[in-house]
């Protein structure tokens, strides 16, 4: 059997053992799919799944992965969070839908976007985007759309380290390539990987431009210039990009999220917001198990944040 390298590990695994080599720790790869390390620390073995240590609490993976627990946690505390209800049948779906005009349809345990809906507006949408939901979890999770861009706040060991802004996928006109041969010139970008996470930006996904612009539409011919939006969740895991925004964070959406990450106690948390640059920003979910690839860059034209570094000195404190 071949033995495994630190480059078969994906980005936020294989970024985080560099920075524990470079302090001279001890890592061996125990697995690639999925990620599994041991590393020593004075003469003690410790084990590492991406971001989850022996330090990463259970219950609070289960409440983050969990986006009914999570909601009802965000509403315990008193976090601006938009209505969310599981949905149970049409009779009260309807009703969600005209109390609130426009919703969110998602799993109830999915992560990276997948089998997300936004914009639901009408019945018939909505049946649609139920059936898709549950491709990826028996029970489904509606909420109340809010307005605004995607915000992802990265905390170690409850503070502050980095944030980005996340935009859905797009691609742009030329005047004479259709969108699927946009989409197939931009996935050839060396900076996307495929879906499992090797770099810092993935592929767009084609079937899922599909779904959201309709199938009838990939052959279109988009104006010079002409923004072509791919993806209704802005998720970097359907293609989207990130924009650092780490400076411009106001101080009210640190201390929420430097809240949750403490009140869970989870370690490396990912906290997402919805914000339109004026109002409260709503939280809308948190990822226990966050990738860093937008946060920290292998590329030297990119400024990178020591979210690595954080989790590293983290783990080093505990041991």
């Amino acid at each position: 059997m071949r033995t495994l390298q630190l480059e078969d590990l994906k980005f936020t695994a294989r970024t985080i053992c560099k920075e524990m080599m470079s302090r001279g720790i001890k890592v061996e790869v125990i697995s690639t799919k999925p990620s599994l390390v041991r590393y020593e620390i004075d003469g003690k073995g410790h084990f590492l799944h991406s971001t989850i240590s022996e330090y990463s609490p259970a219950l609070a993976s289960e409440i983050a992965n969990n986006k009914m627990l999570s909601s009802r946690v965000f509403e315990f505390y008193g976090w601006n969070h938009p209505e969310t209800k599981l949905y149970e049948d049409d009779i009260s779906l309807n009703k969600f839908i005209e109390d609130n005009h426009k919703i969110v349809v998602k799993p109830l345990d999915g992560a990276h976007g997948n089998g997300v809906s936004v914009g639901i507006g009408n019945m018939e949408e909505a049946k649609v985007a139920i059936k898709k939901a549950k491709t990826f979890s028996d029970n489904v999770l509606l909420q109340r759309m809010v307005s605004g861009e995607d915000y992802r706040l990265m905390c170690v060991d409850g503070k502050f380290i980095a944030a980005i802004k996340r935009i859905p996928a797009s691609v742009v006109g030329d005047g004479e390539s259709t969108i699927l041969e946009l989409i197939e010139s931009e996935n050839k970008n060396p900076k996307r990987g495929s879906n499992n996470y090797e770099k810092s930006m993935l592929k767009i996904s084609v079937d899922g431009a599909s779904d959201y612009i309709g199938a009838e539409n990939m052959a279109n011919i988009p104006q010079l210039g002409e923004k072509i939006r791919l993806s209704g969740p802005a998720n970097i895991g359907l293609g989207g990009t990130a924009v650092d925004v780490t400076d411009i964070i106001p101080d009210d959406m640190i201390k929420v999220a430097e809240s949750v990450s403490s009140e869970l106690n989870i370690v490396a948390c990912g906290v997402d917001f919805m914000w339109d640059g004026s109002n409260e920003p709503y939280l809308i979910e948190i990822n226990s198990n966050p990738g860093i690839g937008n946060h920290d860059s292998d590329d030297p034209a990119v400024k990178s944040r020591g979210v690595a570094k954080a989790i590293v000195d983290y783990l080093v404190a505990k041991a």
